[in-house]
């Protein structure tokens, strides 16, 4: 049925039921109170009720969209709003304390309320393509976060739905939503399958948990699959080559470290949040060595190992430290870096970073091999927020200065207060990312670059026809992964947050608040986008610097 022939009905807001499958909503027990408490607390319904009250209703553009299931009328499509009617029609549906915060209707609003419109879908299927423009469009009213379109995916096949059918109703692409799945799966077993205590368990709730500080690390990465050897059952439910307290053990480090001390976020080389500590935890049960028990206490990251005839010895991995057992003395792990010992007494990092590799060599023979640049991109996450500017938050300084509007750009967010000037600082990101793209593609589209030079693509840059986001994701990373694989944490950034089908990415968040008519990026949306947007912008002004300015 085309949306044409959808009919507007008139209901009261008390005799429609909130759907149990919205995938916003995270609670174990499912009722209608448990449900509108949820979006009371998470969701900002009181507010919304306000607004609602002032507005005198909701536009016309805004009705819900229901459907009719044993014969009850469910919202399918305006949970949230019909939340919010059902408050502004019954305030004591909340707690004495915050009855105070709803206003008191009069009868024009309660019988708008009694006889409230809204479009009436034929099924749940029906509605889906409606609902999934509504929530994933660079337009859409609120887009949804990652965990709610995976959500959405496993609701229908936890309902025995086939990951193909569940693809051709929601018209996603097979291998997203099995990915999807997957990755819910597996904070469902970070959160449910670890032993956290209640603070931490709490502050590990899946609707609260910022996953871009993990999905560049976790599940699907090179190295999570090599050292924490990660797959995937047929279910799609995760499993793991090492034995499962070990394997519990190594992911609670590194979520501890990612959710919970803030040691880690989406800017960290990968060599840190997989360290010398995860690697030494994860190799201990492969040894080949028979008899021997191995105990891994969770709680304080230390490995007890008990050899025949031996006795019991005790490795205790801290911060930045390794004691190994097995025929080597020490291992240091610097700030940056990892150090491999084997075979020899000592190791150190170097000042930089990078990767000491010593298998095979006399003590004093160590020969160092270069990691991908890390200069300005690992940092510690603190409180970001604190910060007035976002270069104080994620600094950048461009070496690259030959554009004057990149040097203006800079140099106005370096001096703009984000948080009182949110919209402003949204088009600032955007006018850099872009100025620097077509930098960046101006210098490699040259007769003169020879192998180095990008092809298929216009030199004239106003008569490039791409998206911003096309030119980054196929033609800068692609130019970036031939030429310069040594910038591989910026590349994967790159494959991350600017796919197409990823509804998060960053320049969708961007180019949705600069055309939005109504809403304004909060100040975390905006640090987010920075974060990014500098991260790969650093390398690109590293290559221009390199390559433009100290040739000339």
């Amino acid at each position: 049925m085309a949306y044409s022939d959808w009919k507007e009905i008139k209901v009261d807001v008390s005799d429609i039921l909130l759907d149990y499958d919205n995938p916003r909503v995270f609670i174990d027990d499912f009722t209608q109170e448990n449900l509108l408490r949820f979006l009371v607390d998470e969701d900002e319904s009181i507010e919304l009720a306000n607004q609602i009250y002032l507005n005198r209703g909701l536009p016309l553009a805004e009705k819900p969209v229901v459907t009719l299931e044993k014969g009850k009328y469910i919202v399918l499509e305006g949970n949230r709003r019909i939340s919010a009617c059902k408050l502004l029609l019954d305030p004591h549906l909340l707690t004495d304390k915050e009855t105070t915060k709803i206003p008191k209707i009069d009868t024009e609003m309660e019988n708008y309320l009694r006889d409230f419109p809204v479009v009436l879908a034929p099924d749940r299927n029906s509605a889906e393509a409606f609902i999934t423009m509504r929530h994933s469009g660079d337009r859409s009213v609120k887009k949804w976060s990652t965990i709610a379109t995976t959500k959405r995916f496993v609701n229908r096949y936890k309902k025995g739905e086939s990951i193909n059918h569940i693809a051709r109703v929601l018209n996603e692409k097979t291998g997203d939503v099995r990915k999807g799945i997957r990755f819910f799966y597996f904070l469902e077993f970070i959160r449910n399958e670890i032993e956290w205590n209640e603070e931490d368990k709490h502050r590990l709730e899946i609707y609260k948990m910022e996953t871009t500080k993990l999905d560049r690390f976790l599940p699907f990465s090179r190295k999570a699959k090599d050292i924490l050897k990660i797959g995937f059952a047929p279910d799609q439910h995760i499993k793991t080559e090492l034995p499962m307290d070990v394997f519990k053990a190594a992911l609670k480090n590194i979520i501890s470290r990612i959710y919970l001390k803030n040691e880690i976020d989406t800017r960290t080389n990968m060599n840190i949040v997989f360290n010398s500590e995860v690697i030494e935890m994860c190799k201990l049960p492969s040894t080949g060595e028979i008899d021997r028990k191995i105990t891994v206490n969770e709680s304080n990251g230390t490995i007890s190992i008990e050899k025949a005839g031996e006795g019991t010895k005790e490795e205790h991995v801290g911060e930045k430290e390794a004691i190994s057992t097995e025929g080597t003395k020490k291992e240091h792990v610097g700030e940056k870096g990892t150090v491999s010992t084997e075979g020899i007494k000592e190791g150190h990092v170097g000042e930089k970073g990078g990767t000491i590799s010593t298998e095979g060599v006399e003590e004093g023979s160590t020969k160092i091999k270069e990691s991908a640049p890390t200069e300005g991109i690992i940092r510690a996450a603190n409180d970001v927020s604190k910060y007035v500017n976002l270069t104080g938050a994620y600094a950048f300084t461009n070496k690259y200065q030959k554009n004057q509007r990149i040097n203006a750009l800079i140099k106005e967010i370096k001096s703009n207060k984000y948080k009182e000037n949110r919209m402003g600082s949204m088009y600032l990101i955007r006018s850099l990312l872009e100025t620097y793209t077509h930098e960046y593609i101006d210098y490699f589209v040259k007769d003169d670059k020879k192998e180095y030079r990008i092809k298929g693509i216009a030199r004239d840059r106003t008569k490039r026809n791409q998206k911003l986001r096309e030119l980054i994701y196929n033609n800068i990373k692609d130019h970036l992964k031939k030429f310069y694989p040594q910038y591989e944490e910026e590349i994967e950034l790159i494959e991350i947050t600017f796919t197409e089908n990823n509804n998060a990415a960053t320049t969708r968040i961007i180019n949705f608040y600069i055309h939005s008519q109504t809403q304004v990026p909060d100040f975390q949306e905006l640090l987010d986008a920075w974060k990014k947007v500098s991260t790969i912008l650093k390398c690109l002004d590293e290559i221009l610097f390199t390559n433009k300015f100290l040739s000339n």
